[in-house]
């Protein structure tokens, strides 16, 4: 299971998500997407992810933020945060590192 915030129709809002008492396993490349440009808020607590040192079963990012559809795609992951990350965003991830746990 991954959250995408997503969407292309004229009436947006913000989405506020918390991600909270929550394991996962890959493969998968993150676990919740928000967008920028809607301002959604994003939140993870006691989240543990299991296989990550398989290549196989590996979530590439907790958590990533989308920058709309004209942005560069070499700017795709500039607010994407690896598990061990805090997520330090300005905008939508924004959690303590203590938030998410690699089990294995």
């Amino acid at each position: 299971m991954g959250v995408i915030s997503a969407g292309m129709s004229k009436v947006q809002y913000t989405r506020d998500v918390t991600i909270e008492n929550s394991k996962f396993m890959g493969p998968m490349l993150t676990i919740i997407d928000g967008n920028r440009q809607y301002n959604d808020k994003l939140h993870l607590k006691n989240v543990q992810i299991y296989g990550n040192n398989n290549p196989a079963t590996k979530i590439s990012f907790v958590c990533s933020e989308y920058l709309g559809e004209n942005a560069p795609a070499s700017d795709r992951w500039k607010y994407a945060y690896k598990p061990g990350e805090a997520g330090t965003s300005d905008k939508c991830c924004n959690y303590p590192a203590t938030a998410v746990k690699i089990i294995n």
